[in-house]
């Protein structure tokens, strides 16, 4: 008789963001149901519309208090207005709401980057390749290149300017799609 094993992971999956406030976040999350309705898109509606800080990460299963607690220690005491300023798109692969470019958001960004790399070893890796572009996703993973013209043509019909005060950023757990686990302020602007 063989005996298979199955691996178990002892690993949650964690990413940080900054969760669009209301009222974005509505705007938003109504254009990503509208693309998904006509389009059949589900992936995008995996998550909260956000701007992501830290791509996805493994944690043990046994840390996940320690990983909140380290993160409740990080501060930045800049002011953070975001302006999202219609569209764009990454290869025909994405396709996102577009912010203006933003020194603090830069600048945040690069602190937790090194927060995080400083006080929990979790490197983030992708951006580090890739480079720092934030935006708000709409359409990814299930966004299909025969689709994509017909999808972009849509996705331009809907008026895409909005502005918003940051205060916090969130960190999300996967569970069967991904959840906010807990805000941190990051200023002393709420």
């Amino acid at each position: 008789m063989r005996i298979i094993s199955h691996s178990i992971s002892m690993n949650n999956k964690y990413f940080i963001a900054i969760v669009l406030p209301e009222p974005t976040l509505t705007v938003i999350e109504q254009l990503k149901l509208n693309l998904s309705s006509k389009f059949n898109l589900k992936g995008a509606l995996r998550s909260p519309a956000h701007i992501t800080l830290h791509m996805p990460f493994e944690y043990s299963i046994d840390k996940e208090k320690h990983l909140l607690n380290a993160l409740s220690l990080f501060k930045f005491d800049e002011e953070l207005f975001l302006e999202i300023k219609g569209f764009g798109y990454f290869d025909k692969r994405v396709i996102y709401a577009d912010l203006t470019p933003n020194k603090n958001l830069n600048q945040l960004y690069n602190s937790l980057k090194h927060f995080i790399s400083s006080n929990l070893k979790i490197e983030n890796e992708i951006n580090n390749l890739r480079g720092f572009h934030p935006h708000i996703t709409l359409a990814f993973r299930d966004l299909k290149k025969h689709q994509f013209d017909d999808i972009w043509q849509e996705t331009n019909l809907y008026n895409c300017n909005c502005s918003f005060n940051v205060n916090s950023i969130s960190i999300l757990k996967l569970n069967t799609v991904w959840e906010v686990l807990k805000n941190y302020p990051i200023n002393n602007f709420i």
